[in-house]
C-alpha cells in the first residue's frame, strides 16, 4: 500500500517469504491477468472478466480465489481487469489463503485492488493499491 518495490505480500513477487520451507503462494490479479493461465495471457476468457466502466456504469460480479480455483462454474472470476482508457489498469481479486495460496503473506480471504501498466499485457511493475473486507470500499 505504500507504493514500493516489493512490499505487495500478497504475490509471490513481492518477496514476502523469507525462507525455503514455506511457498504455498500465489500471484496477485495483475500478474494473473498477464500470465497465460486461467485462459490466454492478458485476454478475457470464462475465467479472467474485463470491465470498462466507460461502457458499463455498474457491474456485480462473483470472485473466486486462486486457492480454489478448481471450484470455478460459470459467472465466476479468478480476476477481474477494470479498463482505465491508459496503459495503466486496475485490477480486482480474491486472496482466499486455501489450497496452492495457503501460506499467503498478507490479505488473506479479502478482495485486492492492484493497479499495473503495460495494460496487464505484459511485464510492468504491479502496486497493491487496497484489500478489502465485506462492506469496505476503494476509490480510485
Amino acid at each position: 500500500l505504500d507504493g514500493n518495490t516489493y512490499t505487495d505480500h500478497t504475490c509471490m513477487m513481492g518477496n514476502p517469504l523469507y525462507s525455503d520451507e514455506v511457498g504455498k503462494m500465489c500471484y496477485n490479479a495483475a500478474k494473473n491477468w498477464q500470465l497465460d493461465w486461467y485462459g490466454g495471457r492478458g485476454t478475457q476468457s470464462q475465467h479472467k472478466q474485463l470491465i470498462d466502466p466507460f461502457q458499463t456504469l455498474t457491474s456485480t460480479v462473483e470472485l473466486v480465489g486462486i486457492g480454489e480455483y478448481d471450484k470455478i462454474t460459470a459467472n465466476r472470476y479468478v480476476v477481474i481487469k477494470l479498463e482505465t482508457g491508459t496503459s495503466t489498469d486496475i485490477f480486482i481479486g480474491f486472496n482466499r489463503a486455501a489450497g496452492p495460496n495457503a501460506q499467503n503473506d498478507e490479505a488473506d480471504d479479502e478482495v485486492t485492488i492492484t493497479e499495473s501498466g503495460n495494460n496487464g499485457e505484459g511485464y510492468s511493475q504491479s502496486y497493491l493499491k487496497a484489500h478489502l473486507v465485506a462492506g469496505e470500499t476503494y476509490t480510485y
